[in-house]
């Protein structure tokens, strides 16, 4: 890769605005040479050079003469016909500059001046040479500390705390947090550390995005607590009981029920109910006693289901509208 600042000879270099194309504004004859800084022959490595460069953004960006010096990579052919470049004009914005100006402005009644460092980005569109230069200088303090590198999850870190949660690990956000904290302590893992809450905000949505695909724990949930399978008489009041579709159990020499659960398609739907003893007999008394009156009410919600499915409640109220719970549903 061919990069530098150029020979010694030409490293300030006091450039035409025809040089650098037409999008510079009317002060360009007071403002102070400008200096490569840059230049490279290989593709993509203007983005990688911008990444050292304080904060700035683009303001300018017009298509014009290509003025690069296509000597220094030894193409005469381009060097000789002519050819268009992207000329960027870049603003510097850094926020310790204007920290720096509004420390240093008395005059409150002004509007601030913008900081007076600028860039030219010059990318030749035949080739993929492209030079940089800077024009002023910083307005802040050049014996200021360094900036504070931004607090972040990393890809490496990201990539860790998919590979705990892949592999089934049942944790909450604070365990990978800690063990990135530590490996990052230990300068085996490149930092600094990330915030926790932008940790836990990422297994949150990793986990949404990525639900647990196994029916195996709900199945032997509604297996153990299958209505059809209870003694009533031996039944606690306030012991749960599934309800939900059953099917004869498959297994050689049992003759009981299992649960039978449907994938949620419209053939084959989703039904599993959650309830005890206590909320049904309650109810059956309230509608056995001629004395009492009560309403019924089907409700529905989606914010407690996760993956989408609706969840109903049952339950009756009474005259003084005190509200009963007797069974929740979930269903497809």
């Amino acid at each position: 890769m061919n990069t530098g600042a150029g020979s010694d000879s030409d490293d300030h270099l006091q450039l035409e605005e025809c040089a650098l194309g037409s999008d510079d504004d009317t002060e360009s004859g007071r403002r102070p040479p400008w200096t490569r800084i840059w230049r490279s022959t290989e593709p993509d490595t203007l983005t990688v050079y911008r990444t050292s460069l304080p904060s700035h953004a683009i303001d300018k960006s017009n298509q014009v003469g290509c003025t690069n010096d296509h000597l220094f990579s030894n193409n005469y052919d381009l060097y000789r016909c002519g050819h268009s470049m992207r000329s960027q004009l870049v603003l510097c914005r850094p926020k310790r500059c204007k920290a720096q100006q509004e420390r240093s402005d008395d005059d409150d009644t002004g509007a601030p001046l913008p900081c007076p460092c600028r860039y030219k980005f010059k990318l030749c569109l035949s080739s993929d040479l492209c030079e940089v230069f800077q024009q002023g200088v910083y307005m802040m303090d050049i014996n200021d500390p360094p900036t504070p590198v931004k607090r972040k999850l990393t890809q490496e870190m990201k990539n860790y705390i998919v590979g705990s949660l892949s592999a089934g690990e049942k944790s909450t956000a604070a365990r990978p947090y800690t063990l990135i904290c530590t490996l990052v302590d230990n300068n085996e893992m490149t930092g600094p550390a990330p915030k926790g809450t932008q940790v836990r905000d990422f297994v949150k949505n990793w986990r949404r995005k990525n639900p647990k695909d196994s029916m195996a724990p709900l199945i032997a949930l509604c297996d153990g607590r299958l209505y059809d399978q209870q003694d009533p008489a031996t039944l606690l009041d306030t012991e749960m009981v599934i309800l939900c579709d059953s099917q004869p159990n498959s297994h050689p020499g049992d003759t009981g029920l299992v649960s039978h659960l449907g994938d949620g398609s419209t053939s084959y739907p989703l039904r599993v109910g959650m309830t005890c003893l206590r909320m049904m007999k309650n109810y059956i008394d309230v509608q056995n006693s001629p004395n009492c009156t009560s309403i019924l009410h089907i409700d529905s919600t989606h914010n407690m289901a996760i993956n989408g499915y609706v969840v109903f409640t049952f339950g009756y109220s009474d005259r003084s509208g005190h509200y009963y719970p007797m069974v929740y549903f979930c269903t497809s």
